[in-house]
């Protein structure tokens, strides 16, 4: 069986090829600042280096998640694009859980989701098979500590992942793997792809999903939009202009911290047109409502 695995859930994009006949498996990665710029270029250059033709793939796998949501839509928009012209099946494998299958026993595999959260799970690994212990879920930095704590205090556990990098109080009493790139691994995603195709597991072209874990700024301000409209109107303006003001006051929050780093990822760059136009709508939206 020939495989080909993408992982675009941070920005290092990540290719990789398995083949279960010859036992080859190798993996390309690349830093990036848009993964649409590189991540065709590599799956390209993969295929012309193994010899291999598109239409030869018997599945292909992608990182599902979570992580940047203009990483991850690409990611999937690829993978399932690919599927589909060759007829290949497709297999979503979490991006948290191929991080910590590079590791054995308990593990925390935990991403920078920004915003000061980050996207983690816990899980259980025995011979590089991570079973999740709970569910995949965003943290404040406080709160898996907390969590850690809890965990660390019935026995070792090691940390993997970009999350350490901006919040290295999350590493305290656990065990640090200092050669880990804190980023998933398309061969580890193309392994576990295996995993699952093996037990006659795969999935839809058209339903297949990521892992986002939260919602998108447009989607908050989209339901609260919805709840206010589908209020009394004695109710509606009073509630919905308090409403309102909250948000802009949380989009100026979140617009000043990122005014605050240094410089940018691709993604808070455009995170912060997102909440510039936002919050130009909210100040419209706030002006109407206290006009007597």
């Amino acid at each position: 069986m020939r495989l080909l695995a993408l992982d675009t859930s941070t920005l290092t994009a990540s290719v990789a090829a398995h083949d279960t006949v010859t036992g080859i498996v190798i993996e390309r990665q690349q830093r990036v600042t848009v993964h649409s710029d590189v991540l065709l270029e590599l799956v390209s250059a993969m295929l012309a280096e193994l010899g291999w033709e598109p239409r030869s793939l018997d599945a292909v796998a992608c990182g599902a998640g979570p992580g940047s949501f203009t990483g991850l839509r690409i990611g999937l928009a690829t993978a399932k694009g690919l599927a589909f012209a060759v007829g290949a099946k497709l297999v979503m494998v979490s991006s948290l859980a191929a991080m910590a299958a590079r590791g054995d026993g308990r593990l925390v595999a935990a991403l920078d989701a920004h915003k000061s959260e980050v996207y983690a799970g816990l899980f259980e690994v025995v011979d590089g098979r991570p079973t999740l212990i709970g569910t995949e879920r965003i943290f404040s930095p406080s709160a898996l500590s907390a969590e850690l704590a809890a965990w660390i205090a019935t026995g070792p556990v090691r940390f993997v992942g970009d999350a350490l990098a901006r919040y290295p109080e999350l590493g305290a009493g656990t065990l640090i793997d200092s050669d880990d790139d804190g980023t998933p691994h398309a061969a580890d995603v193309a392994r576990l792809a295996m995993v699952r195709l093996s037990a006659g597991e795969s999935d839809a072209l058209d339903s297949a999903r990521p892992a986002y874990l939260r919602a998108s700024e447009a989607e908050l301000l989209k339901a609260m939009r919805a709840t206010m409209k589908a209020m009394p109107q004695s109710l509606a303006e009073p509630t919905r202009l308090d409403a309102l003001r909250a948000e802009h006051a949380s989009l100026e929050a979140r617009l000043r911290a990122l005014d605050g780093h240094l410089t940018l990822t691709t993604d808070e760059q455009a995170e912060r047109v997102r909440l510039k136009k936002a919050k130009l709508q909210l100040k419209d939206d706030i002006a109407k409502l206290e006009r007597p």
